[in-house]
């Protein structure tokens, strides 16, 4: 006790800390290192656990749920940029506290539209800086600001963005309503930690679906190419155009994933103006569009001389696609959200279209399934020729039979008239000399005088 009284009285002296003030201060450090430790392994397990799944909802459900237990606050949530910086809380990509979770104004989808965002194209966060903000009524904030924050109940908050790659894709935010929040350091340091492997993770789920698409592409395009080379021989081989038709519509339906395939076929007689389809095939859940008359004067006036070049038609959405009224008319007639027309030749002449329908739900259509559409065309231009050709060849065997059967007639009629006396109707000598010859023929095979 005399010691450190001693050591006190000297450390004072000299404007040294004192024994107590040391042990203090180790103290403090030690708490504070074992408060980083901790920090550090609540922030490798909650990346383990990021990057033990490869589905994204289950990674930002996870960080989320991990990140509000951690810090101790009360919301913690995901924001998505559009491409306009304007956005929304994404549904399902955060963790609440209980008691918190009815505040009408974060049910799903959720949009926070901020002008400061738009206009400065991401501000802040563009940097990687975090936004932490202990009390919202003492931060000097803007009136307009504050309101929208009372709007969503925030009291405190931070805010670290999240980048996939060197895109700033959203921000990751902890929340809380009920007081204030003095933020700590580690805290900080723990949510970028937490933001930065969310924009990983997010990354490596992109990547792993642009591998999925591109397999499931290439996957497509063999089918396509496939199916393309059966009904490449059996347009060669058929003459049959309806069956072939009806085995068309169905395999490319099937290939395709589409909700309806369709052959139309133009009535020339209207000038492009009336037409109907001839073979469909279509999923149970839309209507038939089979024999039905389609009347479009626009068509006929408009589009007629471009498909007659052979333009196509590839539509992703309807609705974005600037078309007139009545032709919108037509297609909602049929539940179309999008289509592929491509042109159907007779020889040089615009016969009728081939039809690819998505009812359910806009698409987009990929490069691969474009040119299968575009070569199975031509195909069947080939077929119309077949058919054309086939039908001429039969027209000309059938005029060839009436003709040799009209000249047996005539010949018959000619030996009868060469036989008979046309004045008296008595037969006359030619005739006499044939009967004659035929009853000795007899006569010599019964061997009679």
């Amino acid at each position: 006790m005399i010691r450190r009284f001693i050591s006190g009285t000297v450390s004072r002296a000299l404007g040294l800390p004192s024994v107590t003030q040391l042990e203090q201060q180790l103290t403090a450090c030690r708490n504070e290192l074992e408060t980083v430790n901790r920090q550090q392994q609540a922030v490798y397990n909650v990346i383990s656990k990021i990057r033990a799944s490869l589905d994204t909802k289950t990674i930002f459900c996870t960080a989320t749920k991990e990140t509000c237990r951690l810090l101790g606050i009360e919301r913690v949530t995901v924001y998505r940029f559009t491409s306009e910086w304007s956005g929304e809380f994404v549904d399902g990509f955060e963790f609440i506290e209980p008691g918190w979770e009815e505040l009408s104004v974060w049910k799903k989808g959720s949009t926070w539209n901020d002008t400061y965002l738009k206009e400065t194209t991401g501000n802040g966060f563009q940097k990687s800086k975090a936004l932490y903000i202990s009390d919202v009524y003492e931060a000097n904030l803007s009136p307009c600001h504050v309101e929208t924050l009372e709007r969503f109940g925030i009291r405190a908050y931070a805010t670290c963005p999240i980048f996939v790659g060197e895109k700033l894709w959203g921000i990751l935010g902890a929340y809380q309503h009920s007081e204030p929040h003095q933020w700590k350091e580690h805290e900080m340091m723990f949510l970028s930690q937490v933001a930065s492997q969310l924009g990983f993770a997010v990354k490596q789920s992109q990547l792993l679906k642009n591998t999925r698409d591109k397999a499931l592409a290439l996957k497509q395009a063999n089918a396509l190419q496939g199916l393309l080379l059966q009904l490449t021989a059996e347009i060669r081989d058929s003459l049959e155009l309806d069956v072939l038709f009806k085995t068309t519509v169905k395999e490319v339906r099937r290939v395709m994933g589409a909700d309806r395939v369709g052959i139309f076929r133009f009535d020339l007689e209207t000038k492009y103006h009336c037409g109907e389809f001839i073979a469909e095939s279509v999923l149970p859940a839309y209507g038939s569009a089979l024999s039905c008359k389609v009347r479009d004067r626009c068509f006929g006036d408009q589009y007629f001389k471009l498909y007659q070049q052979g333009r196509l038609q590839i539509l992703n959405d309807i609705r974005a696609a600037g078309l007139s009224d009545c032709h919108i008319e037509i297609l909602q007639q049929f539940q179309i959200q999008a289509q592929i027309i491509v042109p159907l030749f007779d020889g040089e002449i615009l016969w009728g279209l081939l039809c690819i329908h998505q009812c359910g739900d806009t698409r987009r259509w990929l490069t691969t399934e474009v040119d299968f559409v575009r070569q199975l065309a031509a195909q069947f231009s080939v077929a119309l020729d077949h058919a054309n050709l086939h039908s001429q060849v039969r027209s000309q065997a059938d005029r060839l039979v009436g003709m040799v059967r009209s000249l047996e007639t005539l010949n018959a009629e000619l030996r009868e008239i060469g036989k008979v006396d046309k004045l008296t109707q008595i037969p006359n000598r030619r005739a006499f000399d044939d009967c004659n010859h035929e009853e000795w023929l007899l006569m010599m095979q019964q061997r009679r005088p």
